[in-house]
């Protein structure tokens, strides 16, 4: 059975002969970053690892040092991390890298506990593609549809007149999204109770199933929440407050046969479960209308069903 690194390599891994692997780390995953410039190296790839110590930032001088010298050679580089936890600084980097005379490709792997893909069996880029295109053929065909969960959600997407319709989720974050509506109108209830994501560091485990939170959005605007943990109702009134993070900038329904459980820690990794997501003060693209907030949080559901009167797609198993 292939290693998590193989499956990445020859699954993912789009490189060009001799072309330079950048390998940026979370500390926690030094083992796996040898194991991955081992096998670009007996590929003929030219490595450089660099540690990244969460909240530190000074990981990004040494990316950049990194791809100045490579950039000077004529290289053509992928940047692959490793991330246990969110890396403070690593968006702006990303950004950054886009400006670069030399092309950079990235490829980000998430929710590194201990192995890059800890409890899942990771799809092919190709079947993953077919999937999302397939279900955004089918979204975008339809004006409105409901989302539905064993756990009480039941919200209807309408995508606004000016809308891009839904479009596959960038493949360059593993393990892969799905399909997502950039600024949709949503109204109904969306119930919570697969995990929460931040972009700010929080202490407490993230899993929601014990305590589903609950938001009523009317107009794409949370208008009533409750939840039990308190933690996280404290968390998510504060965030309300701000305003902007009131507004649900984006949906996401994800199909990952074959996904791993919800992880307790503050990460990317339980945004890719299947079901449904919720962001909320997020602005998925440069010149996303209405809102843009400085604070995150992404909030997914444990599986749902996307109904329309005609089909059914349930987010564990297929079309029907």
């Amino acid at each position: 059975m292939p290693s998590d690194i193989d499956s990445l390599f020859d699954g993912w891994l789009d490189l060009a002969p001799r072309e330079a692997v950048l390998v940026l780390f979370s500390v926690e995953n030094t083992a796996q970053a040898i194991r991955l410039a081992a096998r670009a190296e007996r590929e003929g790839h030219t490595i450089t690892p660099v540690a990244a110590g969460s909240p530190d930032t000074s990981y990004m001088g040494r990316v950049n040092e990194a791809l100045d010298r490579l950039e000077r050679a004529g290289s053509r580089v992928t940047l692959v991390t490793l991330e246990h936890d969110l890396i403070e600084g690593l968006d702006e980097l990303i950004l950054a890298c886009a400006g670069r005379t030399c092309p950079v490709s990235v490829s980000r792997v998430t929710g590194c506990r201990p192995e890059p893909f800890d409890g899942w069996a990771l799809p092919s880029r190709g079947i993953v593609a077919k999937t999302n295109r397939d279900l955004a053929r089918r979204l975008n065909a339809l004006p409105e549809v409901d989302l539905e969960t064993a756990g009480g959600a039941r919200l209807r997407v309408s995508r606004p007149p000016a809308g891009d319709g839904w479009r596959s989720s960038p493949d360059d974050v593993l393990p892969p999204g799905g399909v997502f509506a950039v600024d949709p109108v949503l109204d109904g209830v969306f119930v919570a109770d697969g995990a929460i994501t931040v972009n700010r560091p929080i202490a407490f485990d993230v899993r929601l199933a014990a305590s589903p939170a609950t938001l009523v959005v009317k107009d794409s605007r949370v208008v009533d929440l409750d939840c039990p943990d308190p933690r996280v109702a404290k968390l998510l009134s504060r965030a309300l407050a701000f305003g902007d993070c009131g507004v649900a900038g984006s949906v996401e329904v994800n199909a990952n046969h074959g996904a791993g459980p919800f992880v307790p820690d503050n990460g990317l990794i339980n945004r890719r479960r299947p079901g449904f997501l919720l962001s909320l003060g997020h602005r998925p693209r440069i010149g996303t209308p209405r809102h843009s907030a400085g604070l995150h949080i992404d909030l997914a559901s444990a599986f749902g069903r996307v109904l329309t009167d005609d089909w059914v797609f349930d987010t564990r198993m297929s079309t029907r």
